[in-house]
């Protein structure tokens, strides 16, 4: 899932995930009210949130916060996306479980940049799965 309120943003990224397998599923979200109004409304939660900081109605924060405080959502990996490279920022989502992901300025950045994250998150379902199958 995209939550993010450019709809330019969410078409580059879009585009980017097909890029890297289009068989992946890419909901989308405008702000994170419309995030948490969505994932409470389904049952199949998505593997991983990719999280826009900067966004009206209810900004990245505020969403992040309440995903954490709930119960059915509180497990589902968070990226969190901005332009800001702020370190005391970046630490601060780290600590409390999020990852962090600087915006890339071209579309093969944000392609690797995918890639790696996905790659990752794919490899620890992958691993779960097994070790639950046992």
């Amino acid at each position: 899932m995209l939550v993010d309120d450019d709809s330019d943003d969410q078409m580059l990224f879009t585009e980017a995930i097909k890029h890297i397998d289009e068989t992946i599923e890419c909901e989308l979200a405008s702000d994170g009210k419309d995030a948490i109004k969505k994932l409470k409304g389904t049952e199949t939660l998505p593997d991983a949130i990719f999280l826009d900081i900067n966004m009206p109605v209810m900004d990245g924060r505020e969403c992040f916060k309440q995903l954490k405080s709930d119960g059915k959502l509180k497990n589902v990996r968070v990226v969190m996306i901005s332009t800001s490279n702020n370190e005391a920022e970046i630490r601060s989502f780290e600590n409390r479980g999020a990852a962090y992901l600087v915006k890339p300025n071209s579309f093969d950045s944000l392609v690797a940049s995918l890639r790696t994250y996905l790659s990752s998150v794919y490899a620890a379902i992958m691993l779960l799965t097994i070790i639950h199958t046992r």
